[in-house]
């Protein structure tokens, strides 16, 4: 029996149709071909499109794929009927039965015009659904069953960007990696020391305070420092938070330094001989460290501490190491240069005189001496001291912390400075320690006033006066320095310098009238102090409560300016 059957999709023709229902394509009469399941007549039980008033012509709006866009039949079956198609191996028994076709509602587009070609000419591959459709059972392409939402597209975030250092952390870890090679280094150098002493006390040659005391100065700052370097180091490597700078009353020092210099002239005057320099060195040591501490303790709580423990302390060590260091080598080639000089113009000098312990023979040696007293020394010391409050100067927040950092770095220095010139008194070393009370005044504040100077130049723009203040605190350190180095030449004056050297007594104890004459610019100095650090305390303090109320604008707080420019 023949059929009528679509030449373009293969579909079974209704009797009596001239076109095809499905494509629209006008129908021939054809054989079925066997194999393909789809191109078998239509089982008896095909579902038909419902017929009515609102049913659509079959051949007005054909679907996507060449296929009826009709609802679903009311009974279409969820799966193909079975027992109906071919087996693997060989032929059907009978027809296989097609697939179950079913009708889709419109998935968009505008409608396929009647009689234009079907999208697939060809038909679907053996095997598979015609396209469009999905296996009995599974919801069409690109729709959700009833009752779920359609398939959730995911969001992917863009890879996070690196995080970025604050400004200045990178410095701030560079000074830190440099703290702790150098701490390291200032152990290994403190052990070296003491290995020595230990060997000149073994020989017998290093039993005299003058050895002693310096070599005990070298050996404990550097250890001591070191071993603070290394501790500070690590824990600004690590981001540990820094602790707010908490220091003793500096009266509590002050007093214990009139203990044990009393302590010290009663020792004299009932045993005039030092006795053993190992049993007298302990005093010596705490002569010069006691008043020293004192004088940075007192500077630090009338600027209400503006820093932190582990700024003062590296800066203090830092004066106490590494400053001097330098700066005995400086000195030490600047005045040979001096010398040099002096031949070469044809003067007679006699090379020990850069010694401050050295008395002139004539004008030569004595221009020679005052040079290196007035010029060199202030010049080196007063441009190295404050070296270590410089490195850190753009991470400083006030004029009072750079001064501050600047008096601790001064004092470190005066340490070691005075421990190793008491020494060097040896019988006489109370005279010296009386002497050098206040010699962490002349050290201290001339460290603290170039500190404020550099702090100016560095970080103050838009503070009136600033290359003024700058320059000025850096000639006033270097003057007060020249000024206080210069007055030991007055003993070479004739008829003030025996003046001076007449002696007034503490018992049996011996003391020059010159040394009135340095506790007199102790006191000079002692008021510069005083009068700097009211008025950087009290700039402070008004830069504080100007900060916690700020004007207010047209739009909003209007900009202050920071503490002495600081950015």
């Amino acid at each position: 029996m023949e059929s009528s059957i679509c030449p373009h999709c293969g579909s079974s023709l209704s009797p009596g149709n001239a076109r095809c229902a499905i494509c629209g394509a006008p129908g021939t009469l054809a054989s079925p071909r066997e194999g393909a399941p789809w191109e078998q007549p239509a089982p008896t039980t095909r579902a038909t499109p419902p017929s009515g008033p609102s049913a659509a012509p079959e051949d007005q709006w054909p679907g996507r794929g060449g296929y009826s866009t009709a609802p679903f039949p009311p009974n279409a079956p969820a799966t193909p009927p079975a027992g109906n198609w071919p087996t693997p191996g060989g032929p059907a028994a009978q027809p296989p039965t097609p697939w179950p076709l079913v009708s889709y509602p419109p998935q968009g587009g505008p409608p396929q015009a009647s009689g234009s070609p079907p999208p697939y000419p060809y038909g679907a591959p053996p095997g598979y659904a015609p396209p469009g459709y999905a296996p009995p059972g599974y919801a069409p392409p690109g729709y959700a069953p009833p009752g779920y939402a359609p398939p959730p597209y995911y969001y992917y975030p863009s890879p996070a960007p690196p995080a970025r250092r604050p400004p200045g952390d990178t410095y701030a870890l560079v000074i830190a990696w440099i703290a702790i090679v150098g701490g390291a280094l200032s152990i290994i150098g403190g052990l070296l020391i003491f290995l020595v002493a230990l060997l000149g006390i073994a020989l017998g040659t290093g039993d005299g305070l003058a050895l002693l005391a310096p070599f005990t100065g070298f050996i404990l700052a550097p250890l001591i420092g070191g071993i603070l370097a290394l501790s500070y180091g690590i824990g600004r490597v690590r981001h540990l938070p820094a602790r707010k700078l908490s220091l003793p009353p500096a009266t509590l020092f002050a007093a214990l330094t009139l203990a044990v210099l009393a302590g010290a002239v009663v020792l004299w005057n009932t045993y005039p001989l030092p006795g053993p320099s190992l049993a007298v060195l302990p005093l010596v040591v705490l002569s010069g460290v006691l008043p020293a501490l004192a004088i940075v303790f007192l500077g630090a709580r009338r600027l209400g501490m503006p820093s932190t423990g582990r700024r003062f302390w590296l800066s203090l060590f830092f004066g106490a190491t590494v400053a001097p260091v330098l700066a005995a080598i400086l000195e030490v080639l600047l005045g040979l240069l001096l010398l040099l000089v002096a031949r070469a113009l044809g003067y007679t000098v006699n090379g020990s005189i850069t010694d401050i312990t050295s008395a002139p023979n004539n004008a030569a040696e004595a221009v020679v001496l005052l040079l290196t007293l007035s010029v060199v020394a202030p010049v080196v010391e007063e441009g190295l001291k404050p070296l270590g409050a410089v490195l850190i100067m753009r991470r400083l927040r006030s004029p009072s912390e750079a001064f501050l950092l600047g008096l601790a770095a001064g004092v470190g220095f005066d340490i070691v400075e005075t421990i190793g010139y008491i020494g060097m008194g040896e019988a006489d070393w109370i005279t010296v320690a009386i002497q050098r009370v206040g010699a962490g005044l002349l050290h201290g504040v001339g460290a603290a006033m170039a500190a404020l100077g550099w702090y100016y130049l560095i970080n103050g723009k838009g503070v009136p006066h600033r290359w003024l203040r700058g320059f000025g605190g850096l000639a006033y350190a270097v003057i007060q320095h020249a000024v206080f180095n210069g007055s030991n030449l007055l003993t070479i004056i004739p008829g003030v310098g025996d003046l001076l050297s007449k002696p007034w007594y503490l018992g049996a104890l011996p003391i020059d009238n010159g040394t009135f004459l340095f506790f007199v610019y102790y006191v000079l100095i002692l008021g510069v102090l005083f009068y700097v650090t009211g008025r950087l305390a009290r700039g402070q303090t008004t830069t504080s409560s100007v900060s916690a109320t700020p004007a207010r604008g047209p739009t909003g707080p209007l900009p202050q300016a920071s503490a002495g420019g600081a950015r």
